[in-house]
Parts: structure tokens; sequence; C-alpha cells
């Protein structure tokens, strides 16, 4: 009988040729063949191939390779995917305007993803939105990611549902919404987690998480956030002293609030009502066009009561005397960061002028209330001679991520601002009217599409088809 080591010899001779290496019958078959027949050779090949068919082979057990990632949202509607791709790239389309934002809103709301074939083309979109596409978006990032992006040692993994265990893991714009919920809920917790995780983090995750801890801030968090002045980053420096500004009784606190009461001027109003009137001390070399952005980076970090405080009014009666419409915005702008959504609507009234608080709203906690009160704030139809641009509307959504309530959104589109909107022509089809009409269809609520639409046919269908393309693009993903 045939062993191993016989039939490997035998096997070899006849692949080669017997020619150049004459095959060992005898040996091999110890006699079952006559070696000196004309077929003798014929005759071993062939139970040579009968021996192979008996042969045990080694079976090795293959196991599924599991996925790189695991991405449990659907795909999008079959009719969403040309909209997407017309919509959101190519020279026509835009990754980052208000209707991108909205569209990566609806897909996270309803827990679609980006199709993989479509991943090329929207690149530019599904980097900008990354946080809110899912974890098959954040694969093709980084398998695409440019030589220096890839050599990260701290890469970063989509988190569906973020906790304790799994925070440091998660998108960066995740990790600070997460700190930001946590210290509302353990401000003290929150900020151990922060100094856990600190040294590990690159500098535009630790600014993000400086930043988060405005949330909850307290006198507590005044020893970690003056370690941070030896931080290598710049950033992560500046974020921490101006934090260390908002604190009452910190010696920044102290030294920016003398800078503040500086610069009000006093002036005493009425005979019989005595009162006060408030007004801003530009400093000479400021021009016209600097004073708004002078007076919010020299208010940054300041309270509303301290200032009130330091010049003996309450705070309503500290709003009612600026007189001064910067300082006005200045006040409002506080109001928003300490979350006095009735002080907001106060500093508003007669007001449409309010649309640079959108400029300052990088590290504010919003809450429950917040986007309806600014809401509230700058939409103000009935003040309108225009409506806003398309930036202002844009700047609007991004701020916010959420769209107008139906109340508001009936309110604008029975304007008088919304009737003067050029309508455009063939000749002249209105970039401008086309890019505020995309804005209004990301801002407007899902009742109102329809409404939007009947509005959109007194326009020239040059200018409405982007927007058009936008409300039906979201009314798929919606009832997908």
């Amino acid at each position: 009988m045939l062993d191993a080591t016989s039939a490997e010899a035998l096997m070899r001779s006849f692949m080669l040729g017997t020619g150049r290496q004459a095959a060992p019958v005898a040996k091999a078959l110890g006699g079952l063949v006559d070696v000196g027949a004309d077929k003798a050779g014929l005759q071993a090949l062939a139970l040579l191939g009968q021996h192979q068919r008996f042969v045990r082979r080694w079976s090795r057990r293959v196991e599924a390779a599991r996925p790189g990632f695991e991405d449990s949202r659907a795909l999008p509607p079959a009719a969403a995917r040309p909209l997407m791709i017309s919509l959101l790239s190519g020279r026509n389309g835009s990754a980052d305007d208000g209707l991108a934002h909205a569209v990566a809103e609806a897909l996270d709301r309803g827990r679609l993803r980006v199709h993989p074939f479509d991943l090329p083309r929207l690149d530019a979109f599904v980097r900008r939105h990354a946080d809110s596409l899912g974890t098959s978006v954040l694969a093709w990032i980084n398998r695409n990611a440019a030589p220096e992006e890839g050599e990260e040692t701290n890469p970063y993994f989509f988190v569906e549902q973020v906790d304790a265990s799994n925070w440091q893991q998660s998108w960066p714009s995740q990790k600070a919404a997460f700190i930001r919920e946590q210290r509302r809920l353990d401000p003290d917790k929150a900020r151990d987690l922060v100094i856990g995780a600190f040294a590990s983090e690159r500098a535009p995750v630790r600014v993000g998480l400086v930043k988060a801890l405005a949330t909850g801030l307290s006198a507590a968090d005044t020893a970690f956030l003056e370690s941070l002045a030896g931080d290598r980053a710049p950033s992560v420096r500046e974020a921490a002293e101006t934090l260390l500004g908002r604190l009452p009784g910190s010696a920044a606190s102290a030294k920016r609030l003398k800078e503040c009461i500086g610069r009000i001027k006093v002036e005493k109003t009425g005979i019989l009502r005595r009162g006060r009137a408030l007004s801003l001390d530009y400093p000479a070399t400021i021009r016209p066009h600097q004073q708004l952005h002078w007076a919010f980076e020299t208010f940054s970090g300041v309270g509303l009561a301290p200032i009130a405080e330091e010049l003996g009014l309450g705070i309503e009666d500290l709003a009612k005397s600026a007189k001064d419409a910067v300082l006005g915005l200045v006040l409002a702008g506080m109001a928003v960061r300490e979350g006095r959504w009735p002080l907001l609507v106060s500093l508003s009234e007669g007001r449409s002028d309010l649309w640079p608080l959108l400029d300052q709203l990088e590290d504010v906690d919003l809450g429950r209330d917040g986007a309806a009160s600014l809401h509230a704030a700058l939409i103000r139809p009935a003040l309108w001679s225009e409506l806003p641009t398309a930036d202002q509307w844009t700047k609007l959504y991004t701020a916010l991520r959420a769209p107008l309530s139906p109340a508001l959104f009936k309110a604008v589109m029975t304007s008088k601002a919304w009737r003067a909107l050029p309508a455009g022509t063939d000749e002249n089809p209105g970039a401008a009217t086309s890019m505020i009409l995309c804005a209004l269809a990301a801002l407007a609520p899902a009742s109102e599409r329809t409404g939007l639409r009947a509005e959109l046919r007194a326009f020239n269908p040059a200018v409405t088809a982007r927007a058009g393309q936008g409300l039906t693009l979201l009314d798929l993903i919606d009832t997908a």
C-alpha cells in the first residue's frame, strides 16, 4: 500500500517527467505492478490516481471576517440619491449652505446613511457633516485621509450612543456635546472626565472640551483652568483665560470688569423721573465699522450682574438704560450666554438688527428654550423693509440647527419684505434671491413645505430650481 512518502515520490516523478526522473514504481508499489511490463508506468499512475481520491486532507475552518465598522443605519430612498448628488456636489452644488445642513440633520434624525456608491461624489459633503452621518461615512473619511491625517495615534470613531465608557472614542463634536450634557447633571464629575482625558487629546479637541466647561461654570473649575496656562496650544490657553474671566471674584474677572465699566458712559435723563442713559466710549482708534467687533471683544466674559452692580442698577434697568445700539447688542449677547431669555426678548423689542448675535454662539449652551427665544428675537418680519440676506439665514440654521416654528415661518411668508423679494427673469435670474429661497427651504418646518412650494410658483423657475429640489429631498428623507 502506498504511504505518504512513496506517493509524494511518484507524484514528483510523473509531474517532472519520467525521462528526467525515473518513477520509483517497484519501491513505491512493492510488487503490485510488474516493473518489466510495457505499461508499468501507466498502471502505477492509475493506482496513484485512485490513491489520491481517498487521501484525507486537512480542513481549515474559514470564518467570515468581521467588517471594519458596523453601521446599522438604513440606506436612503432610491429617489433621494440623484437629488443629493445634484444638490450637494458638482459645480452647481454646495456642501455648506443651509440646505446642506438641513439634509445632514434630516439624515441623522431618520437614522439614514449616504449610499456607499455615492460617497466619492459627495466627499466634500460627508467630510463637512461627518458628525451627523454615521459610521460608514467616518470609515470613508479615515480610509481616504491624507497621509498626515492617517498617521493619527488617536483615531476617532462614530458612536451612536455616547456614555462614560466610550466617549473618548467618539467624534470630537460628540465629545464636547457629551461633556456639556454631563455638566448639566454633575459639573464636578464632568470636569473629572475632562481632566482624565485631557493629556491624550489633540489641541482642537482640548479647546472643545474647555469650552464645554462653560456649562455649569463655577469657582470649583478655577484650579483646572489656571493649570492650562502652561498648555502647549495657544488656543487652549485662550479658551481657559476666557472662562476664568467669567468667574466672579477671579483676578482676570476683576480686571476685565474694570476695563468694561471704564468704557460705559452714564448720562442722567429726565427732570421729574430721573433716569440714566448708557452708551459706549469707543477708543479713538476704532472706526465705526469696527465698533461692534471691538465691543464684543472688550465685554467678552463679563456678566450682566457684575456690570449692573457696579453701575448701581438692576439687570432689567440696565437693559432699559442702554441707548447705544452696539451696547444693546452686547447686553443681548450676555443675555444669550447666561440664558436670560425674557431679558433677550425685552432687548429685542423694536429692533431687527440683532443678527450679529449669531457670531457669538460658538460655546453657548442654548438648552431647550434657547432656539425658540433666539428665533423670536431675530425674526421680526413686521420691522423688515427687506428680507435678511442668505448668509444671515444660513448662519441662523447652522447656529441653531433647527427650522423655524410654523407660526414664525408663516409670519415671514406674509411679510411685506417677502412680497418685495425680486422674482427674477430669464435675463436676470437673481442669484441673491435664489440663495435666500434655498436658505428658507432649509428653515421651513415640514408642515409648511407645501405652502412654500405654492409661494415659489410666483418666481422664475431658474430661481427656484435648487430650493424646490431641496424641499423634495427633505420630504423623501423625512418619510423614509
